[in-house]
């Protein structure tokens, strides 16, 4: 290092002092506040800038028509902005109008009232000075120009590193319960922003040693993805007639949506739910719920004789479909509402095993292909979670159970609001139950090191390579997939006994189970199962 560089005690170093003092502010809580409205910023400069919007004299500079402003979209310029050419008007610059609705194509007006939801007023400085982490993700977004984080930020060493630490911390936590993106050829520094974003957020959340001002940053560009995914998906020109879904948006929006039952707060409830809602709407409206559809689709957009590009664009919308569906009743459960999608119209066809998903190099996917079960990639998963019997037992994998018990959620939720319960209806509901819940115990028993000599548990040791495959890996997967399910079962026990005192306190361990990765699910078993017993006597008393 030469002795003219100004060093930081975390080893880095800088030429100019003033850089070293505005990187020693990242080590510490945001040092300057407005007196105004008590936002806090890192640097002196952002505080100033920001103090701006508080003068009575303030204007923003008009640099984008109506209809973009409206929509908080980067207006093209030129006579006539992309957007308002999509939307057959003019574009106008004088604030305080609003379009007309006729101007939109045909939609429910709760939804046309959503591209008018309020960004942050936060204004990202000098892109390519700021030091990785969440921070320049955050500005980066505001931003809203690259398509790609590395086309926002010059790369570097830094940047390399803190990247790959969040993708690592991803797929070691994170990829096992919600395995959305397909490991072996996902790479950050070609998806897009949005998805590159929500990767960060959820390996930046879940890494042990992040500070508290990254976990801060983190939350804050949580919150702009609710906001700026929610724009995408009502925006009209999102699906142009005949081309093809948008799946990494699709993907962006899922994993935005499954780290809000992460968050343990609650002031990201109505953004959520408003996202949540308008993702499914989405997904209905194009038929991607139906197995039909998609096939035409993949057919048309996907062909081709190459099986590993083939069958990881299918899997890519299967999972994301089947994982939808799982992060509905969970977020149901987890805010005591209604499910919006039904079993009955997930007609979507099981995904293929996580060995396959996960299959790295082209010669371990040459390996497991042939050894993929026959006929799973066939049933369709509205047919296989009306009841275990419906699908060969032998070949139930941890996740079929679990999507076979969010099936069960909206009866339950129906049987809880009736006015009147019927015993009988009751008694199905807990039969269901219990099947669900002794195919999770077979499975616990099979993962036993002493019995994986039967062919079943050999079936399930194959279904669960990663990329480690070693035995103790496999088992530790299939463990803690088994966890998660009793934990469900549990719950919907609890649910099913409207033991709403005990639903409230288990609902908050629900949204904050997964924040310790591993390590918090035996507490958590603990915890769920002290509550079944105190609903127990109960389940025969009604």
């Amino acid at each position: 290092m030469s002795l003219d560089r100004h060093a930081c005690h975390c080893g880095k170093s800088f030429a100019r002092k003033e850089h070293l003092t505005r990187h020693q502010a990242t080590h510490e809580q945001l040092a300057y506040g407005c007196e105004v409205c008590q936002r806090r910023f890192s640097r002196k400069e952002l505080l100033r800038r920001h103090a701006a919007v508080h003068e009575l004299n303030y204007t923003r500079a008009v640099v984008s028509c109506n209809a973009c402003h409206a929509n908080k979209t980067k207006c093209s310029g030129g006579p006539r902005c992309s957007l308002c050419a999509r939307r057959g008007i003019n574009c106008t610059f004088q604030r305080g109008t609003t379009e007309s609705a006729s101007s939109f194509p045909a939609r429910d007006e709760w939804l046309l009232n959503l591209s008018i939801i309020p960004s942050k007023q936060i204004y990202p400085g000098d892109l390519e000075a700021l030091s990785p982490g969440m921070e320049a993700i955050h500005q980066v977004l505001v931003a809203e120009k690259p398509s790609s984080l590395e086309e926002a930020i010059q790369e570097s060493d830094e940047w390399r590193e803190w990247r790959t630490r969040c993708m690592e911390t991803y797929f070691q936590c994170f990829h096992l319960r919600w395995p959305i993106l397909n490991a072996p050829s996902f790479d950050l520094t070609t998806a897009s922003l949005s998805l590159t974003a929500s990767v960060c957020v959820i390996g930046t959340q879940l890494q042990k040693d992040s500070r508290s001002t990254e976990r801060l940053w983190a939350d804050q560009v949580h919150d702009l993805l609710l906001e700026q995914l929610l724009r995408a998906l009502i925006d009209p020109g999102l699906m142009p007639q005949g081309q093809a879904w948008p799946i990494d948006l699709f993907q962006a929006v899922l994993l935005t949506l499954v780290f809000s039952l992460y968050r343990t707060d609650e002031s990201v409830l109505s953004s959520a739910m408003l996202l949540r809602a308008t993702f499914i709407s989405r997904l209905r409206e194009i038929g991607a719920f139906n197995a039909e559809q998609l096939v035409t689709h993949l057919q048309t957009h996907f062909s081709g004789t190459y099986a590993p590009y083939t069958l990881s664009m299918r899997e890519k919308f299967r999972r994301l479909l089947a994982l939808t569906y799982q992060f509905d009743a969970y977020f149901a459960l987890a805010y005591g509402q209604p499910p919006i999608l039904h079993r009955q119209e997930v007609r979507v066809h099981l995904p293929t095993t996580f060995a396959l998903w996960n299959a790295h190099g082209l010669d371990i996917f040459a390996q497991r292909l042939p050894e993929e079960p026959a006929g799973r990639s066939g049933f369709l998963i509205s047919e296989m979670t009306q009841a275990p019997s419906s699908f060969a037992a032998s070949q139930l994998l941890v996740e079929d159970i679990i999507l076979g018990l969010c099936g069960i959620v909206q009866s339950i939720w129906i049987f809880r609001h009736e006015e009147h319960h019927h015993t009988l209806q009751k008694a199905l509901l807990i039969d269901t139950l219990e099947i669900w819940k002794s195919e999770l115990g077979r499975i616990n028993d099979l993962a036993k090191t002493e019995t994986i000599t039967s062919d079943v548990a050999k079936y399930l040791l194959l279904a669960y390579r990663g990329e480690d495959e070693s035995i103790p890996a496999i088992l530790k997967r299939i463990t803690s997939l088994v966890q998660d399910g009793m934990v469900l079962s549990l719950y919907l026990e609890m649910y099913l006994q409207q033991n709403d005192e005990g639903l409230d306190g288990f609902r908050s361990a629900l949204r904050m189970h997964m924040n310790d990765s591993m390590q918090s699910f035996s507490p958590l078993i603990r915890h769920a199962l002290a509550m079944a017993e105190r609903t127990q006597g109960s389940i025969t008393s009604d």
